[in-house]
């Protein structure tokens, strides 16, 4: 156990710096230049490690060892570390410690203190280095550990080859010999990672806790968040979103209502099939009648945004029996989007990124990269933020060229071009009560799509129009939209 812990301990050791993609210089260097700080929110997330030790080293078992290590983000110096590793004996070991940043005068640099269950406690501290570029290195020692009578010493370096994956060359000393070599190990980044339990806090600082579930869908596993107890509220988030982008919204229903946020296909922990077509708007009807028949009811309320919106319209048009009530925020009914990008050379035009998605080969792979560089957003709990990271890391984008070719009017738009499958004069009408919540300022939707959402509606329609509100009113205005929302649906009005 004891051997295993000490390898456990190499690996920790091993993680201390990372590149730094926004580092990167746009041109030549000068001697004016100055070396940008390391990011110490770059180690957050999940890392699989594989490592070979070479036989012959006496204090570990003979490789492979394999495991997995996940950091947290507390605040800007403080990060938490968990550790979960095996031999190739089976011999398992878990640790959990805090790393520290320091960056001042000095320099920068790195302590990391970590307890096991096998009895080590054990402290690192290293320096962090980089280069004009953007690219760093850091190279790190242990203090002398004893074991069985015997002193061993190890340092390293981490050479980080990329954002996702970087080798560490390491060496071990054995009773204050010479080093030697100890083998070299991968650290890969993990995208697609489970969240068994995740805290969900809104605006006003309320917390509840969602927990994770999985459903199948005619051979598609669908995961899910869920928190509350209640009549059932299922949220459909957009193409770019999380399932937590409705964080604002959960807690406060989940105090009246159970509170379903999907993945969509193609996102996180949920499935990703191959082909276009897997991600036709009818599919994704099908995941949600799945989720529906899974907590054992007949309707539910459905909630989108954004793809999500479109998702949710085109349920609640094809499966009238199952829909209580339909919400959707900033999406206007597909059948008012096809009607404007017929004639309307300015909704055309705050259509192009669509447009684009659908006709350049290259579109989906310039979308991924600029989901995953986006900058975070100071105002999301730092455990949703590190979920965003990882859920932009996860996404398909094949998923997200997929719902444009299949669900967004082609160009040029004409009376019979399809929206969600179905041309103008075709939309089923929503008989259920829908609730529309629209951002005036919103970029993709234009102000006159909105007009005449009552020909395709036969169920009581309540339109809401915020001035000074985007794309996401949710995100934007939680203050208004979640108490509207609750008021909306304990009244009707």
């Amino acid at each position: 156990m004891r051997r295993t812990a000490l390898a456990a301990w190499l690996i920790i050791g091993a993680v201390v710096a990372a590149p730094q993609p926004g580092a990167a210089q746009d041109g030549p260097t000068t001697g004016a230049d100055m070396m940008q700080p390391f990011d110490p929110s770059y180690l957050t997330g999940v890392w699989e490690v594989e490592w070979i030790p070479p036989d012959d080293v006496g204090l570990f078992p003979p490789g492979p060892l394999t495991g997995m290590e996940r950091v947290t983000h507390i605040d800007n110096r403080f990060l938490k570390v968990e550790v979960h590793l095996q031999g190739r004996d089976g011999t398992a070991i878990s640790g959990e410690g805090m790393i520290f940043y320091e960056f001042g005068l000095g320099g920068q640099s790195l302590v990391r203190y970590v307890v096991y269950d096998a009895g080590f406690a054990l402290l690192q501290q290293g320096p962090v280095g980089g280069d004009l570029g953007g690219y760093y290195s850091a190279f790190w020692e242990t203090p002398e550990i004893e074991h069985d009578a015997t002193t061993y010493s190890l340092r390293g370096r981490s050479h980080f080859v990329s954002p996702d994956a970087y080798r560490v060359s390491q060496e071990i000393s054995v009773d204050r010999e010479a080093f030697a070599n100890l083998g070299l190990m991968w650290l890969t980044r993990k995208p697609c990672v489970s969240a068994p339990a995740v805290t969900v806090t809104d605006w006003r600082g309320e917390s509840v806790v969602a927990t994770e579930g999985s459903v199948d869908s005619n051979g598609v596993r669908i995961v899910y968040h869920t928190a509350g107890e209640g009549p059932l509220v299922i949220f459909v988030h957009g193409v770019s979103a999380p399932w937590h982008d409705y964080r604002n919204q959960i807690p406060m229903l989940a105090e009246k209502y159970r509170v379903v946020a999907m993945s969509t296909r193609g996102t996180d922990m949920s499935d990703k099939p191959e082909g276009y077509e897997n991600y036709f708007a009818e599919h994704i009807s099908n995941d949600i009648s799945a989720l529906i028949e899974h907590f054992g009811e007949d309707r539910a309320t459905i909630i989108g945004q954004d793809s999500g919106g479109l998702y949710a319209w085109h349920f609640a048009m094809t499966r009238p029996e199952q829909t209580e009530r339909l919400i959707s925020i900033g999406t206007v009914h597909p059948g008012g989007l096809t009607r404007e990008l017929i004639d309307n050379p300015a909704q055309q035009q705050a259509n192009q990124f669509q447009r684009n998605m659908q006709v350049f080969p290259e579109a989906g792979a310039d979308f991924g990269q600029g989901v995953r560089a986006a900058p975070r957003d100071p105002d999301e709990p730092a455990n949703l933020a590190q979920l965003r990271r990882e859920s932009a890391q996860c996404l398909d984008t094949d998923s997200v060229v997929g719902f444009y070719k299949t669900n967004w009017p082609t160009s040029p738009t004409t009376m019979e071009t399809e929206s969600v499958g179905f041309k103008i004069g075709e939309f089923p009408p929503v008989k259920a009560p829908t609730l529309f919540i629209y951002g005036k300022d919103g970029p993709f939707f234009l102000n006159p799509s909105v007009n005449g959402m009552w020909d395709w509606v036969e169920g009581p329609l309540t339109i809401q129009v915020l001035p000074g509100v985007g794309h996401g009113p949710h995100r934007e205005a939680p203050e208004f939209v979640t108490p509207r929302i609750l008021e909306w649906l304990e009244t009707g009005r």
